[in-house]
């Protein structure tokens, strides 16, 4: 319906206005059809109620949608307050609600964009947690602390470069253990028995081809030896070590047989003999561990290899 003008006349009192009544059936349909299009006082009608400072909706579970017109915007020029949870307060987004999360949670395959000018700002002591607080990034203003309940993967198809130092963690080990990748892999594992007395024999996981380096460094002498072994008469191990002769002072290579698969430092004639004595064995296929080494023959004994087929 348009609009609906009451008449007035050409002046006061000359007869030719609405009548009366005319005039206030006109007035009746034109508020009418307002209050219809507002959804207020109006049987069956649905839209928007408007009751003191407060705008809502008469149809159940509707929007209410401001749409301003062309490049319009929608100014706020107070704080805004959600649902007794959230505040926006100029830029800055917080929780009303002692303790509570802000979600921020995309629909489908959607994504969160952060898109900054300058840093993304994460206080100390704060951390950024994936998953189920399994892999965390946090930092206490000093150090920058990365961990992970499984596997750290870093993937790139550039150079890495470190322009730091690379710190390896130390494992002491002092009696018979599973060798293991988690605990054990990457890191620098002193052989470390003691008392330098009795046998220590430390067992591989099996070969997968992973490219896991495990390496060993004698730090107490043990006479009653330290065996490492593969898991299984399936693994072998390759390569070759330098065993030095504390009385001569020559060296000399020994040269894993094909069915290798124990290597034993027993303090004396096959290596062990002095602190600081290594080898490295590396997973390079299935089945197949390679090794490299640098051991010392203790003074008074003749060399011999380290090596033997004590699991097959």
């Amino acid at each position: 319906m348009a609009v609906q003008a009451v008449g007035i006349g050409s002046s006061a009192n000359d007869g030719t206005g609405d009548p009366l009544r005319t005039a206030f059936n006109k007035i009746n349909e034109n508020f009418t059809e307002v209050y219809s299009l507002l959804g207020q006082d109006v049987a069956g009608a649905k839209g928007i109620d408007i009751s003191g400072s407060t705008i809502g909706s008469t149809e159940t579970n509707a929007d209410i949608i401001i749409n301003p017109n062309g490049t319009g915007l929608v100014e706020l020029a107070a704080n805004v307050q959600i649902d007794n949870a959230i505040l926006v307060n100029g830029s800055a987004i917080s929780s009303l609600v002692t303790n509570a999360d802000i979600t921020l949670a995309p629909s489908g395959t959607g994504n969160i964009n952060l898109t900054a000018g300058a840093d993304v700002i994460i206080p100390a002591n704060i951390g950024l947690t994936f998953g189920n607080d399994g892999e965390k990034i946090e930092g206490d203003g000093t150090d920058l602390t990365i961990a992970s309940s499984g596997d750290l993967n870093i993937t790139n198809t550039g150079t890495m470069v470190i322009s730091g130092s690379v710190k390896r963690a130390l494992v002491t080990i002092a009696a018979t253990d599973n060798i293991t990748q988690i605990e054990h892999a990457g890191r620098v594992n002193l052989l470390g028995e003691v008392g330098g007395n009795a046998l220590v024999t430390l067992t591989l996981p099996a070969a997968t081809g992973s490219g896991l380096e495990y390496k060993f460094i004698v730090s107490v002498v043990n006479t009653s030896s330290y065996k490492i072994q593969v898991a299984d008469a399936t693994d072998t191990i390759d390569g070759s070590v330098n065993l030095l002769d504390a009385d001569a002072n020559a060296q000399t290579a020994f040269v894993t047989a094909a069915d290798s698969d124990t290597v034993t430092l027993n303090g004396t004639t096959s290596g062990g003999g002095s602190i600081g004595d290594t080898i490295t064995l590396t997973d390079i296929a299935t089945n197949q561990y390679a090794i490299e080494g640098q051991l010392v023959c203790a003074a008074g004994s003749n060399p011999a290899t380290p090596f033997t087929a004590a699991v097959s």
